[in-house]
């Protein structure tokens, strides 16, 4: 009886600490997704999904007996880890195409970086270009890049309005991007388009489009585009 007590207390206490195991496991994983690098952080998930498979595969062999919930929970939180991989943007992916100092977006499929600091609009082109061939001001192409600059703003207290791509020879022609695509897509502050501007900013009070004469500081947002041939005209 007693020799049987004794192993039911063997069996859980090896239980106990393979559950210590596990949960410390889940609480760094959870830390290093937070402060690691997205890379880092990519490959230590993965490590301690592989370990939480192979806890499973270890009960299954006999060398850990552990309950049918504790296994679910085992296999959903390795799930769980494994699919945060998945949704990140792959590692170093701004870094390997040669702009290290970007954030990927993965909703928009874009590198970019948010600078703070203003300048003009020729300087920020500038600045944007110095970063690579392939870095120019942000493309307010759809609600959803509207959205994201929104976003931009909401995070960084100190920005007032930005620049973003779009010029025009004079007051009568249309928007284009810098490759020469005209721009289709406007989401205009009250009162605007106003006067003969020939860059496009938007407004500090609601981060919507207004036209600029493009001397005024702004803050930017550099983001990176393939190159694209110029259309025909």
């Amino acid at each position: 009886m007693y020799g049987h007590i004794s192993q039911q207390q063997h069996i859980g206490s090896r239980r106990f600490f393979s559950l210590r195991r596990i949960s410390t496991a889940f609480v760094l994983v959870l830390l290093l997704n937070s402060y690691l690098p997205v890379s880092h952080a990519q490959v230590a998930r993965t490590l301690i999904a592989s370990t939480a498979f192979a806890l499973i595969a270890s009960n299954a062999a006999g060398v850990t007996q552990l309950t049918t919930s504790e296994l679910v929970s085992i296999a959903v939180g390795a799930a769980i880890i494994l699919g945060q991989s998945t949704r990140e943007d792959p590692p170093n992916q701004c870094a390997l195409s040669g702009y290290p100092g970007y954030t990927y977006e993965a909703s928009l499929s874009l590198c970019y970086r948010t600078v703070a600091s203003p300048l003009s609009v020729t300087a920020a082109e500038a600045a944007c270009a110095a970063d690579g061939s392939n870095s120019q001001l942000l493309r307010v192409s759809s609600v959803e890049v509207f959205n994201f600059l929104v976003q931009q703003k909401q995070q960084n207290s100190g920005i007032s309005s930005f620049y973003i791509q779009g010029k025009r020879i004079n007051g009568w022609s249309p928007y284009l991007y810098n490759d020469g695509t005209t721009i289709t897509y406007f989401n205009w502050s009250t009162g605007q388009p106003s006067g003969v501007g020939l860059y496009l900013a938007t407004a500090s009070a609601d981060t919507r489009m207004q036209t600029d004469d493009g001397t005024s500081p702004r803050s930017y947002v550099c983001a990176v585009y393939p190159p694209t041939s110029l259309p025909a005209r």
